[in-house]
């Protein structure tokens, strides 16, 4: 696969991804993008093997749940930022989401 991003002005950006040409993409179309690879690519698989790795059982609404909040805190606004490991990050998703469950 071929991906090749162009600068072609002050803002806009060219992404060619093999046959397909996207033009101007701003910087904020790009870091979202960014945001939703890493979510549904990396994240996911991170909340995935979490699951399996502690034997549990949720249902897909409380996996999206899990999954958002455990971006949320991925991102360089967030736990990120406050130090906080990925693993860290993951297990207070996962703590954030069962406490708000438990309480209904």
């Amino acid at each position: 696969m071929d991906i090749k991003l162009t600068k072609t002005g002050d803002d806009a950006y060219t992404l060619k991804i093999d046959s397909i040409c996207i033009e101007n993409i701003s910087m904020g179309e790009l870091s979202t993008l960014s945001q939703l690879i890493d979510t549904d690519v990396f994240y996911r698989e991170d909340v995935n093997n979490y699951i399996e790795d502690n034997g549990l059982e949720i249902n897909e609404e409380t996996f999206e749940e899990i999954l958002e909040k455990y971006a949320e805190l991925r991102s360089d606004n967030n736990g990120a930022e406050c130090g906080m490991s990925w693993t860290e990050c993951l297990a207070e998703a996962f703590e954030s989401i069962v406490d708000d469950d438990d309480s209904d």
